[in-house]
C-alpha cells in the first residue's frame, strides 16, 4: 500500500514543499533516499546538456512545528537542501500549488 507524506524544508519546518509517495512499510521515522530523475536541458544558443539523476538521502522525522500558542507534532520527510526545482524531479512527488506555513 502506498501512502502520501509531506515535504518540509529543513531550514524552515513550517514551510512544506509537497508531498510523495512512498510504500507503506516505510513510512516511519529513519532513513528515506529518493532519486531526482535526470533530465535534459537546452540553453539559449541550442547546446543540450544532460542534468544528471541523483540521490536525495535524507530522513523521515517527527517535526514540532509553531502553530498559534503552541505546537503540532507531524510526521514528514525533511527536504535534505535540495530545492524544489530538484524535489520536482522525484517520482511521485506533488508539489504544493502555494505556499503552505503551518
Amino acid at each position: 500500500m502506498i501512502v502520501r507524506i509531506a515535504v518540509h524544508c529543513c531550514c524552515e519546518p513550517a514551510k512544506r514543499l509537497g508531498w510523495v509517495e512512498i510504500p507503506r512499510e516505510l513510512d516511519h521515522p529513519g532513513s528515506i533516499n529518493f532519486i531526482a530523475m535526470p533530465r535534459l536541458e537546452v540553453d539559449e544558443t541550442g547546446d543540450r546538456s544532460i542534468i544528471h539523476g541523483i540521490a536525495i538521502r535524507t530522513e523521515i522525522q517527527e517535526l514540532r512545528i509553531p502553530l498559534g500558542s503552541g505546537f503540532k507534532t507531524i510526521r514528514a520527510v525533511k527536504s535534505a537542501h535540495e530545492t524544489i526545482e530538484t524535489w520536482r524531479r522525484v517520482k511521485g512527488f506533488i508539489e504544493d500549488q502555494v505556499r503552505v506555513d503551518l
